[in-house]
């Protein structure tokens, strides 16, 4: 190999370890921008009976999750632009959250019925409270917890929609039940 060779496969490197390095630097620059978390005690012997982190899909950090999606999975052009499209349509409809809960065994439960332990809600910067429209049930693979790092092996995963409403440019997520409560907020540039 001459020089000339050498230095452009040098110069391929180098950029190719950078693009990689600033990815997952915006990645997860944009994932602690958006996420907050919280906890709930027990005041008589100090066990955590709630221990929970919530990501807000933010414009930006959605597309910051399709890219480094994309680039975990190896995917295609034409693959990845499939999943592009179908977040995108995601963001334009929806408010989404992830939410990874860690709680005693029998403060599980989260659903959007009657039956959950905790309720969740939407309080815009108005005050309105928004009901979601969905809660899904996530299995924690390896595929989220690369995702969601703050995920450990007895977090339980949940995907929160709400209807696309104006927030405003703050805005809190509630979560109760009858062992406590939690608020966690969030401020729009």
């Amino acid at each position: 190999m001459n020089r000339k060779h050498l230095v452009q496969a040098v110069l391929f490197l180098a950029v190719f370890f950078m693009t990689g390095e600033v990815l997952a630097a915006t990645y997860r620059s944009e994932l602690r921008k958006v996420t907050e978390r919280d906890r709930i005690y027990n005041f008589d012997n100090f066990d955590a009976r709630l221990i929970w982190h919530a990501t807000f899909f933010s414009d930006d950090f959605r597309q910051a999750y399709i890219k480094k999606h994309a680039k975990i999975n190896h995917l295609n052009d034409e693959d990845a632009e499939v999943f592009a499209a179908k977040q995108n349509w995601r963001q334009e409809n929806n408010w989404d959250f992830f939410i990874g809960v860690y709680a005693q065994s029998d403060y599980k439960k989260i659903t959007s019925g009657k039956d959950s332990f905790w309720n969740i809600y939407l309080i815009t910067e108005s005050g309105e409270k928004i009901a979601p429209s969905s809660v899904e049930p996530i299995p924690i693979s390896p595929y989220e917890r690369m995702m969601f790092s703050y995920l450990n092996r007895w977090a339980k995963g949940y995907r929160i929609s709400f209807p696309k409403i104006e927030l405003g440019k703050k805005f809190q997520l509630f979560l109760y039940s009858v062992v406590g409560d939690s608020t966690l907020k969030w401020k729009l540039k």
